[in-house]
């Protein structure tokens, strides 16, 4: 006995013969149109045109093929509604009782083309016609008239249903109406998910909401994000939470990571296991400052938070220098290079234990020696592959903010009666760097461009400066003299009192006190040399 039709309009047509098949032999008339028509007769189907039930062929160049009152009527009509079956027998159309559909592949094409260029802008007419054309129209109208009709009709717009519907219609069963509303829910979804990625790829070309624009007016009113779950790492900060790790998958106006990149997981991965929640942070946190350095630089990071860095030409010497301003917290922790790592660099820290390695390439030779650390991640690649906006929750509310970045060119306000001479001011702006990395507040001791102590997360600032101290005195051949960086100024000069019996030479810090002048005057006092940048970096 013949049933109603069983539309199938697909653009992936991967698996869509079995379905098919179960349709035909359960009565269904397969109901199809151009390249999905002549897919499923050359697997033996036989397939009856849409033109063919519409009396209409298709046209634009198979931009009308499905949006019919024949397609539409069959999709949406309420089997139990007297009204609606009277006017489907006066116009002798057919119920649909199956939708096998799925859309023109526009994220694929727009991730390809985003591979071969970076100008979306409205004199790129190829590629907004390239786009343009793979809006799928035909399909998102059949997958919603179907879904609204879950009732009467079963929608399938994911290929990995196939199989359980497909072993339902051989027992000649059809799914229950929650099932049918899990699967119109999954089109809608996929519709809602779709229509997110073309709105936001063509908004691209108007020039508005770009979210690479600083300017706070440019921060959208509504924020579009298309997450894809990456993977379920093993638990999250600790071993009774659960976790998971999204990226984004559409390149809207309201993105937050660049097109393309996955950050950390778009490096490679050499060896060892999979990157755990804490691993993720930390390397983020290590990754940031590392880029951030022109010079070769080391950063040591344990609890995102550095607990050594140090830059200069030879990175083995690097290294240790960077190590030596605390011996004892890299353990267990995560090491970035923004250098290739070398032979006689992976000699060194071959005998140490650490969790994550991020370097942009790792030698042969190197790689021969660190092989052998089974359990060492190691990740190769840009380790600049970073996000200009920071996303954070708190509650039930999203927070969203620039990342804080260190302006190419400091302007620095000397206001001391003693300026820096040529080392210390280099060692200033180092310091400088790494504070922006550490939780506030935050105060980093430095010595030949490499951290001598680091005080975070405390507080108040006196109790960062003696907590920097206290790591200062615990570090190999610790320096008499060193400089000073705070991530937010001085309330008060006690800070700079401190410092001064400690042997501090020179300070760096944003200023903006309204006792600005006690702190200098302090400076004077012990003649350290004080500068201001007008600009904190708190990192709560």
């Amino acid at each position: 006995m013949k049933k109603g039709y069983a539309l199938v309009s697909t653009w992936d047509k991967s698996g869509i013969e079995k379905i098919a098949s179960a349709l035909a032999e359960a009565g269904y008339s397969i109901l199809s149109t151009g390249g999905t028509k002549k897919y499923l007769e050359e697997h033996g189907i036989t397939v009856t045109s849409v033109e063919s039930v519409t009396g209409f062929p298709e046209i634009l160049n198979g931009r009308v093929k499905t949006l019919h009152p024949f397609i539409h009527g069959g999709l949406l009509m309420d089997r139990e509604n007297p009204n609606h079956i009277k006017q489907m027998k006066e116009k002798n159309i057919r119920p649909i009782d199956f939708l096998i559909c799925n859309l023109y592949p526009f994220k694929k094409v727009l991730e390809a083309e985003e591979k071969e260029t970076s100008s979306f802008s409205m004199d790129n007419t190829p590629l907004l016609e390239r786009l343009i054309e793979n809006i799928d129209i035909g399909g998102v109208a059949l997958l919603r008239a179907a879904s609204k009709n879950f009732n009467s009709v079963t929608v399938v717009s994911d290929p990995a249903d196939y199989g359980w519907i497909t072993e339902k219609i051989k027992k000649n069963e059809t799914p229950t109406k929650r099932e049918k509303l899990k699967l119109a829910v999954k089109a809608f979804k996929q519709t809602s998910n779709y229509d997110s990625i073309i709105f936001s790829a063509l908004e691209r070309f108007t020039g508005s909401n770009e979210m690479d624009n600083s300017s706070v007016h440019e921060i959208p009113d509504k924020l579009n994000l298309e997450l894809e779950k990456l993977f379920i790492p093993r638990y999250g900060e600790n071993p009774h939470q659960k976790a998971a790790v999204y990226a984004e998958i559409s390149s809207s106006a309201g993105s937050l990571a660049p097109p393309r990149q996955h950050g950390l997981l778009g490096m490679k991965q050499l060896q060892g296991k999979q990157l755990s929640y804490n691993n993720i942070l930390d390397s983020q946190t290590a990754a940031d400052l590392a880029s951030s350095f022109d010079a070769p630089a080391a950063v040591l990071v344990k609890h995102q938070i550095p607990c050594g860095a140090a830059a200069g030409d030879n990175m083995r010497a690097v290294f240790i220098r960077a190590l030596a301003g605390d011996p004892v917290s890299p353990f267990g922790g995560i090491f970035a290079f923004n250098r290739p790592v070398d032979e006689s660099l992976a000699q060194e820290i071959a005998g140490l234990f650490f969790e994550v390695l991020l370097a942009p390439e790792i030698t042969p030779p190197a790689m021969e020696i660190l092989s052998k650390k089974k359990n060492l991640r190691i990740l190769t690649g840009d380790i600049k592959a970073v996000s200009g906006w920071e996303f954070r929750t708190s509650g039930p509310l999203f927070l969203m903010q620039e990342a804080d970045r260190l302006e190419d060119n400091v302007e620095l306000n000397y206001v001391t009666e003693r300026t820096p001479d040529k080392e210390e001011l280099a060692d200033l702006l180092f310091a400088y760097n790494v504070s922006r990395m550490v939780k506030s507040n935050g105060i980093v001791l430095a010595k030949s461009l490499a951290t001598a102590g680091i005080g975070s997360g405390q507080p108040n600032r006196v109790a960062a400066l003696e907590t920097a101290l206290r790591g200062k005195e615990k570090t190999e051949k610790a320096p008499d003299e060193f400089v000073l960086a705070s991530d937010g100024f001085f309330p008060f000069g006690d800070t700079v009192t401190l410092a001064a019996q400690s042997g501090c030479t020179a300070i760096i810090q944003p200023g903006g006190s309204i006792r600005d002048q006690e702190s200098i005057d302090e400076a004077n006092k012990h003649s350290i040399a004080m500068v201001f940048t007008g600009r904190r970096h708190f990192r709560h």
